[in-house]
């Protein structure tokens, strides 16, 4: 996702939940572009990418998906979301 938004120009807006607790978002990441990070407190984002979630106990997974899908989030996946935000898949890049 990181390296599709470079490519298509889409902004990043990184979000950690709640730092001071949880800690830094992964190194591993490596978002120094982002135009945003900010520390994410409240859950309302709209989309989800099924594929991006995690969890220290696997079976909270479909769980917290489920309970997104009934609060009004999108569940996607991030291939999903590249081609939708494509529009067209004949694009060079």
């Amino acid at each position: 996702m990181i390296k599709a938004s470079d490519v298509l120009h889409i902004p990043i807006y990184a979000t950690t939940q709640n730092r001071a607790r949880l800690g830094e978002t992964c190194a591993e990441l490596n978002i120094p572009n982002a135009a945003e990070h900010a520390d994410k407190t409240a859950f309302s984002m709209v989309y989800v990418l099924a594929d991006g979630v995690s969890s220290c106990n696997p079976q909270e997974i479909p769980i917290a998906l489920d309970r997104l899908r009934a609060a009004g989030a999108i569940v996607t996946t991030s291939e999903s979301i590249i081609y939708e935000i494509m529009g067209d898949a004949s694009i060079p890049e």
